[in-house]
């Protein structure tokens, strides 16, 4: 199963999520993608239970994941996404980012925790084309991203 992260407060992120989610799903993927599942009767909750339920949700499908995919945005991305990644990146799962923004500024954390990392486009691509995801032996930062500490 792949776990997707990203950023979902705005019309536009929630487009890229989307489009993920269904290249993903037509290439036969399994995919838990968070925007999707809300908590029951969490309008009857108070913030902090239902705030506690998203987040026991969200980690046991994080563990249960093969991989995750993240939709990252550079330096203004989405703390609980950055947190996801580095999550996944210590217990050993495979990290694929998609750099939405190629132009921001980017974390050299979240960037060095990646297996691999595509354009937007040409992730959807790849998925759509079933190309071999291509990966590196090293985690190194490319060469054409802008990086700050």
């Amino acid at each position: 199963m792949i776990y997707l992260a990203s950023p979902l407060f705005d019309v536009i992120q929630k487009a890229r999520i989307q489009r993920v989610v269904n290249a993903l799903r037509d290439a036969d993927f399994e995919v838990y993608s968070p925007v999707e599942h809300e908590v029951p009767n969490a309008w009857e909750l108070p913030n902090w239970m239902w705030a506690q339920e998203v987040f026991i949700e969200d980690l046991r499908n994080l563990e249960n994941a093969d991989a995750v995919v993240a939709i990252y945005e550079g330096l203004n991305s989405d703390s609980g996404m950055a947190w996801e990644i580095g999550y996944a990146c210590a217990k050993g799962k495979p990290v694929y980012l998609i750099a939405s923004k190629p132009n921001e500024i980017h974390s050299l954390m979240v960037m060095n925790s990646a297996k691999a990392i595509y354009g937007f486009e040409d992730f959807i691509r790849m998925v759509k084309t079933e190309d071999e995801i291509i990966v590196s032996d090293e985690n190194t930062m490319p060469p054409f991203f802008p990086y700050q500490s």
